[in-house]
């Protein structure tokens, strides 16, 4: 049994099914209660019958203007549904406009990438020749350049061969021309070296010889000034004066025999005892003049 409870004008109302169920539940009285309640249930009924007709029709009144009420609602949330919907479908309009420009930027994009592609391709594939052509340029090069490298170092270890041979040979010339100009270098100092012992000695003997003269000279005059020169003395100065020179010449012939010999020690010693000998005899014959012009 179902029980709707409906507010109509602020009040409550039953159904007419619960009213009919209350009056079935009063029929269900005792036969004396039916006669004298036939008369109040037609006039119930009566009654009844024109409160459900106003009550149906009012409740139908308001039930048709809530249900406008919501149809206009429901008019007006589909408008506004249409309206976003609308607002959405231009939207999307725009947006797959833009879409099939930016479908239509990027197949032309990818057409020129699929030609530079195919283009980058092709200068690829050429470069990749051209590199293969230049490596097996390169690899022939090595090859002949170790080839070239080795005929170098078999060339460079020859000449390294020869030039060490020619540095020899230029070595071993050098130092014999080293010395043949170190003995041509001694000769010629020898040479000298004779050359100025002659003339030392010469002129060690020029020197005496003057020394002597003049000193003979010296003597001769004070004699002669002294009135006491003899024959005897005269002679003997002479004859001391020309031993000396000859002695003075034979020392010069032996230093050349000796320079001759290859005795140049012995013939400094010689030459130096012979300067020493000039000295002293060029020292003593002052003191002899001295002695003789006291005389």
């Amino acid at each position: 049994m179902e029980h709707v409870v409906e507010q109509i004008g602020g009040t409550v109302m039953e159904s007419p099914e619960i009213l009919s169920s209350q009056v079935s539940s009063g029929l269900a009285k005792p036969k004396a209660d039916k006669r004298s309640s036939e008369e109040d249930l037609k006039e119930f009924a009566f009654t009844f019958s024109d409160f459900l007709h106003d009550s149906v029709v009012s409740f139908i009144e308001v039930l048709g203007w809530e249900v406008e009420e919501v149809r206009e609602e429901q008019l007006r949330a589909k408008d506004v549904e249409c309206e976003v919907l609308r607002l959405n479908l231009a939207k999307e309009k725009k947006l797959r406009a833009e879409e099939e420009l930016r479908t239509k930027v990027l197949r032309r994009e990818i057409a020129t990438m699929k030609t530079e592609r195919m283009e980058l391709q092709g200068r690829i594939g050429a470069q990749t020749e051209a590199q293969n052509k230049e490596m097996q340029r390169a690899n022939e090069l090595m090859a002949s350049l170790a080839e070239e490298t080795k005929k170098h170092e078999a060339e460079l270890a020859s000449w390294t061969t020869k030039l060490t041979e020619c540095e020899t040979a230029r070595a071993e010339a050098a130092e014999l021309t080293f010395e043949q100009l170190k003995e041509e270098t001694t000769d010629n100092l020898r040479l000298q070296v004779e050359k100025f012992l002659r003339g030392f000695v010469m002129w060690k003997v020029q020197t005496l010889k003057w020394m002597k003269l003049d000193s003979l000279e010296r003597q001769l005059m004070g004699f002669k000034t002294s009135g006491t020169v003899g024959q005897h003395h005269l002679v003997r100065l002479v004859n001391s004066f020309s031993s000396e020179l000859e002695e003075a010449r034979e020392n010069l012939e032996i230093l050349d025999v000796l320079h001759r010999l290859g005795a140049d020690g012995i013939s400094e010693d010689v030459v130096t005892v012979m300067s020493n000998g000039f000295a002293s005899e060029s020292n003593s014959s002052r003191p002899v003049e001295l002695s003789r012009n006291s005389e």
